[in-house]
């Protein structure tokens, strides 16, 4: 005679059985090659160009994008040889973001929305844009400046430098000094009073070797009465 199974062997062999039919559950994975986006530093601000006015809000790209275009309008409302002639009444970005593939390809992808910053009304609709080529990043930028009112110095035009990225010896991603530079102005620098003046390119260096950790995010504004009476550039480093 059979004697009966005890309930903890009929539990462990509806185990078994369970077991073998259910495929257990695994975490999901990345598929390998999936880019991995770069995260960059907290923005600062470097030296003005143009004139101190009110400074306002920083106008930058949103966290973890790099400056790859702007776009300008000057004041164009007033008769030839005004102060106020010239001066930038607009100063847009557009941004993009970086990833980076296993295989160590470096992307940026634009994002199609401009970042508008302080827009004034007596612009006459002469835009201009400055778009680095694909895959590089703002890494300097300066402007054109005139004489405005009272000997100060007013921005008429924005000009970008821009260089793709590479990795270093140690892995480190950064700015490919040794690279060709594309140096991009946008805007009209028509009003001459006091001699055009372009102040040394802010944020990154001017080396033409090596690398450089430093990018550009946007500006913060000078804002006046009849323009955008000088910026300050909003710098950022990519992190080890």
């Amino acid at each position: 005679m059979l004697s009966p199974r005890r309930p903890w062997a009929v539990a462990t062999m509806l185990a078994l059985v369970l077991g073998s039919l259910v495929a257990p559950v695994l975490p999901a994975t990345a598929a390998p090659g999936d880019p991995a986006q770069l995260y960059l530093g907290v923005s600062y601000e470097g030296p003005i160009v143009g004139s101190a006015k009110d400074l306002t809000a920083p106008t930058e790209c949103p966290a973890n994008s790099v400056l790859t275009a702007v776009r300008t309008e000057n004041r164009t409302a007033e008769a030839p040889g005004s102060t106020g002639n010239s001066i930038l009444t607009r100063f847009s970005l557009q941004c993009s973001t970086i990833t980076l593939s296993n295989a160590g390809v470096i992307t940026a992808t634009v994002n199609p929305t401009w970042v508008e910053g302080p827009v004034y009304d007596q612009s006459r609709g002469n835009v201009q844009t400055a778009t680095c080529p694909a895959n590089t990043f703002v890494h300097r930028i300066t402007g054109t400046t005139f004489v405005g009112d009272n000997g100060a110095r007013w921005p008429s035009s924005v000009q970008i430098t821009c260089r793709p990225m590479t990795f270093t010896a140690a892995g480190e991603l950064r700015i490919n000094l040794a690279a060709p530079p594309t140096v991009l102005t946008a805007g009209e620098n028509f009003n001459t009073n006091g001699g055009l003046d372009t102040p040394t390119p802010r944020c990154g260096p001017a080396g033409t070797t090596g690398t450089s950790d430093i990018v550009v995010r946007g500006y913060r504004a000078q804002s006046g009465g009849e323009g955008i009476d000088g910026f300050n550039p909003s710098c950022t480093t990519i992190p080890d």
